[in-house]
């Protein structure tokens, strides 16, 4: 029978509540991280192993949109790392041009938009229905993140001194940017629309990260919140309509 004195109780409960938390880089350098690996999974299909899949040949235009994206969301992590190393020039440097990145990713994604959706009805990876149902589902959901993650974006860049506000601003306009992925990734891994719920839970894992950090929930994060669940819902909601269905696949 062991026996623990009052007094190293006492420290080890201290020690406990003093305990270093996670650091913010940290904690969104990992969020950012797993958001890379789930846009991997999702465009594996018709971008990243085509091949492998046998999927169709992506025009030039739609392979630079892709590349783009891909370097943008990659840059994500490894400026949250930078920061937690201290390389403030840079991060700085990077986040520059992470900022050229989106413009172009921004003003390229309407015409992928629309060239997807013949691209998608030929590839065969699903019945016919389902897939005019997912493309149509895909579409607006594209069609509500843009605007949202344009927004951010530049709330990031007006906020770059403030680091709190900057961090977040970064983090959620990443979850619009990878919207698209966890619904293709759910249907891939079998488990159909829970994959368009991914999203919204990294948004609420933010929101807990901010009350235990912050003691509150930032005013980004509410909006985040607002925003994830909405673009969850609304796309969803829009695709169980047939007349719907067929407006988005005659755009193609």
């Amino acid at each position: 029978m062991s026996y623990e004195s009052p007094s190293a109780s006492a420290t080890v409960a201290d020690s406990a509540r003093h305990r270093k938390p996670i650091s913010s880089e940290t904690f969104y350098g990992t969020v950012s991280f797993l958001l890379v690996l789930i846009v991997f999974v999702g465009f594996a299909p018709t971008f990243y192993l085509r091949t492998f899949f046998n999927g169709p040949p992506v025009p030039p235009l739609n392979v630079v949109h892709g590349v783009l994206t891909t370097i943008l969301i990659c840059l994500v992590p490894v400026q949250a790392f930078l920061m937690r190393a201290r390389q403030r020039s840079l991060h700085r440097y990077l986040g520059w041009t992470s900022a050229g990145l989106a413009a172009l990713v921004v003003s390229l994604t309407p015409v992928v938009m629309l060239r997807f959706i013949p691209r998608l009805l030929g590839s065969k990876l699903a019945p016919l229905a389902d897939l005019e149902v997912g493309i149509t589902h895909i579409f607006i959901s594209d069609v509500i993140a843009l605007p949202i993650f344009a927004g951010m974006f530049i709330a990031a860049i007006v906020n770059r001194h403030r680091t709190i506000a900057h961090q977040r601003w970064i983090i959620y306009a990443s979850l619009m940017l990878a919207t698209p992925a966890p619904g293709r990734a759910g249907f891939l891994l079998g488990v159909g629309f829970l994959g368009l719920t991914v999203v919204p839970l990294f948004a609420i894992v933010c929101a807990i990260f901010d009350h235990r950090t912050l003691r509150r929930v930032h005013p980004s994060t509410k909006l985040c919140l607002v925003a994830t669940v909405g673009h969850a819902i609304v796309p969803l909601v829009l695709s169980a309509f047939n007349p719907v269905v067929k407006f988005v696949v005659s755009l193609g």
